[in-house]
This record gives structure tokens, sequence and C-alpha cells, in this order.
């Protein structure tokens, strides 16, 4: 039951899985993407009735600038579904969508509750019910970097390097198990693992297809919703393309024509994403290049299409 206090953590072995809370964060980041998607369908209906001249190119710079904050609220949703807590009997392992830490239990101070600590520490940028994400530094140096979804079961943990601030659903069940594996005895030392989202797209840009991939997919989204904007300048119907029989299709509202390079560049993020996450395995890189080769096929076929609106 998400969010409930029955829920239990997973357990396998001496393994064991904690979650943050789910349902508050998945309610208001949909309606953020929501809101921002409806202003995005605004900005193009609106960009495609202007004359060509300032306003035109203002309407439509906003109406791609709104890509961006869709694109924030989708990333953490994925965050928040994918975050996890996993304590073993030698280390605590947190996620929180593409940025991973892995902590030896030996590198832990302490876990305390806000209430607890003898400071006060900043929240990091734009925090909401699940996404109290990023990090902060305190007036003393030290850093906290936040993996948590809500106040009420906040945690931090601190390290000789950092203070981490993570939210499991039941944090004294949580506190119990972290006690009980210190009880039961360190088997092996765990080694340190950082990963964060910023060194896998590093590392997919290395990638020479990679890096033609995503400008060349942008430039043709970009130029098919300028062609369509003056294309159909005014215009109330307009026909895609012909029937097999050769005669021109029934006619559409214009402004249906403005989805093409909306549904463009959604196929590209995917496709650019669903690359950068597959190729930091070694057996799924020649996966990532082809999928990152086809967007630019996928964009270049809605360019074309644009051309077929009569």
């Amino acid at each position: 039951m998400i969010g409930g206090a029955a829920a239990k953590p997973k357990k396998r072995s001496d393994r064991l899985l904690f979650r943050p809370a789910l349902f508050e964060g998945w309610a208001l980041n949909l309606v953020f993407s929501g809101v921002c998607l409806a202003a995005m369908a605004f900005c193009f209906s609106f960009f495609s009735a202007q004359q060509p001249g300032p306003l035109f190119f203002l309407s439509f710079l906003v109406a791609i600038s709104l890509f961006l904050p869709i694109g924030f609220f989708a990333y953490r949703l994925y965050a928040l579904t994918t975050a996890s807590y996993v304590l073993t009997r030698n280390s605590l392992r947190l996620r929180w969508g593409l940025r991973s830490e892995t902590i030896p239990l030996t590198d832990i101070s302490w876990i305390k509750t806000p209430a607890d600590l003898n400071q006060d520490i900043p929240w990091p940028f734009l925090p909401t019910p699940g996404a109290y994400a990023g990090k902060v530094t305190l007036g003393n140096g030290d850093e906290v970097e936040f993996m948590a979804s809500s106040l009420k079961t906040m945690l931090f943990v601190g390290t000789p390097s950092t203070i981490y601030g993570i939210s499991p659903r039941l944090p004294s069940l949580f506190m119990t198990a972290y006690e009980r594996m210190l009880q039961l005895g360190i088997l092996t030392e765990a080694e340190r693992q950082t990963v964060r989202p910023a060194d896998w797209f590093v590392a997919s840009f290395k990638n020479r297809i990679a890096r033609f991939s995503a400008p060349a997919s942008l430039l043709m989204i970009a130029l098919l919703a300028l062609w369509l904007g003056f294309r159909l300048n005014h215009a109330q119907f307009v026909r895609f393309g012909w029937t097999a029989e050769g005669a021109l299709r029934d006619p559409v509202p214009a402004g249906n024509a403005m989805i093409l390079p909306i549904l463009s560049g959604v196929c590209w993020a995917v496709n650019f994403v669903a690359g950068v996450r597959l190729y930091r395995f070694d057996k799924l890189k020649r996966t990532a290049e082809m999928i990152w080769g086809a967007s630019v096929l996928v964009c270049a076929v809605f360019l074309l299409s644009g051309f077929f609106i009569v």
C-alpha cells in the first residue's frame, strides 16, 4: 500500500530494501507535468496562428522552452519511482533516479532525525513532497545531499564527507534494522561507490553517435515547428497527404498539425534518455548507439511528413 503505515521493507537474506512514500510526490509532479503540457499546447496553438514577426518567434521559443520543465518534472517522477534505501551487513546503498551512493557501514557516524540535529539545514532547490533532492552547503562547510520524498519521515545519515537526507517510509523500522545489522557484524569491507547523473551523460557524449544525434535531432524538431508555423499561418484546415487512390485526405483543424513537433520531441527525449541509460553497460553500448541513430531517423521522418501537409 503506497505510503501506508502497514508497509514492510522487502527482505532477502541479510538485505533489507526500504522505499520512500510515493503517493504525494506522484500526484504533485503529475499535476505540474500536466500544467506544463497544457501550457505548451496553448503556446503551440497560439504560435501557429501568428503572422511571421517578433510575436511569432517569441511564442515559438516559449513553446519549445516548456520542454525543459516537462523533462524536469518527468525526471522527478522517475527518480521517486526508482528511489530505494538498501541495508546490508556491510553497506547502505542509496538510489534516487540516476544518482546512487554505496556507503560502507563503517563510514556511517550517526543517523538522526531533524529534531535531533543541533543546526538548521537549508532545503535544496524547489523542495516539494516527493522531491527533496539536491545538495546544499552548511555554514561550517559540511555538505548535505537530499534523496528524500517526505519531511515526516526524514532521517539524516552522517558520514565523514557528506550528510545524506533520506526518508524511508518507516523510519523507526529503518533505525531498528540498521542497529540489527551492526549487531550482526560486518562480513566484508564494502567499497565506497558514487554514481551521479552527470557521469552518465559525460560518458555518453564521449560517443560520436551521441554527439551527432542530439544536435541533429533538435535542429530538425526546430525546423519542423518553424516550417509548420509559416505554412499554417492563419490556415483553418489542412490535409495530411493523399490516400492510396491519390485523393486528398479529409481536412482537419490546422492546429492539429502542431502535434508533429511535439511527438517528434517526445520521441527524441525518450530515445536519448534510453540510450544514456543503456550506454553504461558494456554489453548494451551497441544497442544505445542504435537507439541514438534511430532518433535522428525518426525526427527526419517527422520533418519530411511536415512537407506533405497541404
